[in-house]
């Protein structure tokens, strides 16, 4: 019988983790039977917590699309209107917890490929820092950059996935006395702004600060990313 926090739960995940007996097709096939392939480690968390895998997700083909277009898939929809764009590469992800298919779904961020579709698709996205989820067993794009992270609809229900993937104990908010932050302003609403504020007042010491050399460090993660990129895929 299924044991552990998430027993009985089912989910749905993006087409790039290992899984036993099968590997991903990677947004440009449906996968193949092998008998030799072992669950990425995520999974294997996933499924000691008691979470069943109900399926793998559509994606832009080798996680590098900010769209949903995929010659290789039939087209997907928008939940919210058919007419609506949606982002990538963790499009099916995004669509399967908009339309209710799946509480949470493991993604993965590169350059935006979390955070994009959740935007386009009105859910939650959580692009998590690199090693925090691991990476072991996870298809690759650029393997400077690239994180496992969460989509949902509630952050509550991020963070009860969270708490049985991460590779090692995340620090309380509330034991924090110390941070900085930057809000990139051309980038966000004035009212997503204000309410990251509002809940940042509840801090003593948390100091805005101004990432000067954002533009810069952009750049550069660019440059690396397409070096990765043409060389792990150029054949």
């Amino acid at each position: 019988s299924l044991t552990g926090p998430l027993r009985g739960i089912g989910l749905l995940h993006k087409d790039l983790f290992n899984l036993s007996g099968r590997d991903p097709g990677f947004g440009h096939s449906y996968g193949k039977n092998n008998s030799q392939q072992e669950d990425a480690k995520v999974i294997t968390q996933l499924k000691q917590a008691g979470c069943g895998i109900l399926g793998t997700l559509v994606m832009a083909p080798y996680a590098c699309g900010a769209t949903m277009q995929n010659p290789y898939f039939p087209k997907c929809f928008n939940p919210l209107n058919e007419n609506y764009a949606i982002g990538g590469s963790s499009s099916g992800s995004a669509i399967a917890v908009a339309s209710k298919m799946s509480y949470v779904s493991l993604g993965s961020d590169t350059a935006g490929s979390i955070r994009i579709p959740a935007a386009t698709c009105g859910i939650t996205g959580l692009k998590t820092t690199q090693g925090l989820i691991s990476l072991q067993g996870v298809t690759t794009l650029s393997e400077s950059l690239d994180t496992v992270g969460l989509l949902g609809r509630y952050a509550k229900d991020i963070e009860l996935i969270l708490d049985v993937v991460v590779s090692h104990s995340l620090e309380p908010l509330e034991a924090i006395s110390h941070f900085n932050y930057w809000l990139p302003k051309e980038a966000m609403d004035p009212s997503i702004t204000s309410h990251i504020k509002s809940f940042l007042s509840r801090f003593e010491d948390a100091n805005a600060v101004d990432i000067k050399e954002y533009s810069q460090v952009k750049r550069a993660a660019d440059i690396v990313m397409a070096y990765e990129i043409n060389r792990n895929y150029a054949e």
